[in-house]
């Protein structure tokens, strides 16, 4: 694993290039009577290795970073991505990163080794064809903030 100084043009364009098809992003916001930021991102990329699977993305801001408060958009991102004919999420992460770990597991990853470097675990979870999308909704936190989720992009 190695740091990356600057985005190629083409990675760039494959990070941005948001289609809620092939590429789905969802955004977290918190709002309070004065404000509303991003707090958090949640997002999928159909692969191209491997049909029905889709590496999914979750960051969240520091401040922000509690199970309960990250569950919802990784919830949302899997019922959209069942919803949209996606059977399986995948994404690898840093074997120290325990509540990560945490969260996958509570929702539904299996996590194990990723075959390639013993510093990250893989997470997978398989898809009901069955789910629904929901619509969205909002979700009451802490500090007078709410925490809302649509569609970036």
């Amino acid at each position: 694993m190695s740091t990356l100084g600057e985005l190629s043009e083409r990675m760039a364009r494959r990070f941005t290039d948001i289609d809620q098809v092939r590429h789905v992003a969802l955004l977290a916001y918190a709002t309070n009577a004065v404000s509303q930021s991003v707090v958090g991102e949640a997002g999928y990329i159909l692969s191209t290795d491997d049909p029905g699977s889709a590496k999914f993305t979750l960051a969240v801001a520091p401040d922000w970073q509690r199970i309960r408060s990250c569950a919802r958009p990784l919830a949302r991102l899997s019922s959209q991505a069942a919803a949209a004919g996606v059977r399986r999420l995948v994404a690898d992460t840093l074997a120290g990163k325990a509540a990560m770990l945490e969260l996958a597991r509570a929702a539904g990853f299996t996590v194990s080794g990723n075959g390639v470097d013993r510093r990250l675990l893989r997470l997978v979870k398989e898809l009901s064809p069955k789910a629904q999308r929901r619509p969205l909704q909002r979700f009451a936190l802490p500090a007078q903030a709410e925490l809302h989720c649509s569609q970036g992009g």
